[in-house]
């Protein structure tokens, strides 16, 4: 089900299924385009002398939105701030209730540093990784903040190169016209399989009984 959480329809939908009983604990993975450091990156297309890429929305000193924003750019950032409002009070609630909160981020993001997460930041745990050491094609590194020491599992890092484990470049792809961050959005099955596994012991803790083959 889709619900777009910077609407109060969305988020009402939202907080039925967390308050459910049911519902013990919550994967988040708020989008971070508009904090990602790669904005600051200059991408040079050949044959052009003028710089390319989205512009930075963000930074360390202005975390919330660079006050120099207007228009869709500062609607974008507006939106993400809402939804990162949100998520604070989600995670606060899941806290409160004993339930298990995970909260996922690059870990150069700059919501890491928003006024949204501060909140988090000195309630929760950090626990870092690298895609590659997962699966992944790049050595991508990504924070989890949460409150269960199951994820502290989740912590392996590139082995190093050689000809069994070689990454991709970064930066822009001409052939493909897209920056290769895009590429490294979707979880590699083993990191997807270990986070599932964390939430699976913990509903083994609560009295679930997974399929004996299983």
């Amino acid at each position: 089900i889709t619900a777009d959480l910077t609407t109060s329809s969305g988020q009402s939908l939202f907080w039925q299924w967390v308050q459910a009983e049911q519902c013990f604990g919550v994967f988040a993975a708020p989008p971070c385009g508009t904090c990602s450091l790669a904005r600051n990156i200059p991408i040079h297309v050949p044959g052009s002398k003028r710089r390319s890429g989205p512009p930075p929305l963000r930074s360390s000193s202005y975390p919330d939105g660079l006050p120099t924003l207007t228009g869709s750019q500062k609607a974008r950032v507006g939106a993400a701030n809402t939804l990162y409002a949100f998520l604070t009070e989600i995670a606060l609630y899941c806290v409160e209730h004993g339930k298990v909160i995970c909260i996922e981020n690059p870990r150069s993001s700059l919501y890491w540093l928003t006024s949204f997460a501060q909140p988090l930041t000195k309630l929760l745990k950090f626990t870092a990784h690298q895609a590659c050491a997962y699966g992944g094609q790049r050595p991508k590194w990504t924070a989890l903040l949460h409150n269960h020491d199951g994820f502290f599992n989740i912590c392996r890092t590139c082995p190093g190169q050689s000809k069994q484990h070689i990454h991709k470049p970064w930066g822009y792809d001409m052939d493909k016209q897209q920056f290769s961050t895009k590429e490294e959005a979707a979880y590699p099955v083993d990191l997807a399989y270990a986070i599932a596994c964390v939430f699976a012991e913990v509903a083994v803790s609560k009295g679930w009984l997974p399929p004996a083959v299983q």
